[in-house]
């Protein structure tokens, strides 16, 4: 898929889900259901690049990483945040599609931003590990082995999306 029809697909699922809830869980529950038909994988990199990038404010960048480096840093999705005379601070998102029980790697693989990413212009301030179906109560032993790594499970993914979509919608959604 082409970046214009993920922008214009991610966009429709927003509208399609507003049209049909009209309640805050309805809406989260709905948006994520609509999403979670429409992208797949590393489409979901996709998407939550273009939902970021609505509620995160200039010149905060919002970029994809994934592909084939990211055996080198781990890393799907990295924001970066400006500091003083051109310095960046990054915070580095790994994306799994996953459901049930969730493996150590993820946390390994995004583990792999720092040694990455750091250098005299950047730093890794913060790791996150985004796991679009699985439950955090099934997750208990990923949840021990964090490492300093955030992660963020369905319902949390749920919620991500509902802000997502009110400021796509272009209501007052909290910011993150």
């Amino acid at each position: 898929m082409s970046k214009q029809s993920y922008e214009t697909s991610f966009g429709n699922a927003v509208y399609d889900s507003f049209e049909i809830a009209f309640n805050e869980k309805q809406f989260n529950e709905k948006i994520y259901e609509t999403v979670a038909k429409r992208f797949s994988n590393e489409e979901w990199e996709f998407a939550l690049v273009e939902g970021l990038k609505s509620i995160l404010p200039e010149p905060i960048i919002v970029e994809r990483t994934g592909g084939k480096s990211e055996a080198l840093h781990g890393t799907d999705i990295l924001i970066r945040l400006p500091g003083l005379l051109g310095f960046q601070y990054l915070i580095a998102i790994q994306v799994k599609d996953y459901f049930g029980k969730v493996g150590k790697d993820p946390i390994k693989q995004i583990s792999k931003a720092d040694n990455y990413w750091n250098n005299e212009n950047c730093k890794v301030v913060d790791k996150y590990v985004i796991i679009t179906k699985a439950n955090k109560d099934d997750n208990e032993r990923i949840i021990e082995n964090q490492n300093g790594v955030k992660i963020i499970f369905i319902n949390e993914v749920k919620e991500l999306l509902s802000i997502i979509g009110k400021a796509y919608l272009g209501f007052d959604a909290i910011r993150i």
